[in-house]
């Protein structure tokens, strides 16, 4: 999902009139910090997907490829 320049513009105004100028660096910091965990969060995850699902499975499939290979030729 991609944001353009025209929803950032009214995210930008939504959130000076809830949070007001005075905050908004504040919450912008912290929602800073929240992203670049998410991220961090979101990066950790894939790894891990990929180190204990993806290549065992992928090891596991081997000796069935190189079968089916051998009884293809």
């Amino acid at each position: 999902m991609k944001i353009g320049t025209l929803e950032i513009v009214v995210i930008v105004i939504v959130a000076l009139f809830v949070i007001g100028p005075d905050n908004l660096p504040s919450y912008a910091k912290k929602f800073g910090e929240v992203l670049k965990s998410l991220r961090v969060a979101t990066a950790d995850l894939s790894k891990d997907v990929q180190e204990n699902i993806v290549e065992p499975l992928n090891e596991a499939q081997r000796p069935c490829l190189h079968r089916l290979t051998i009884i293809i030729r």
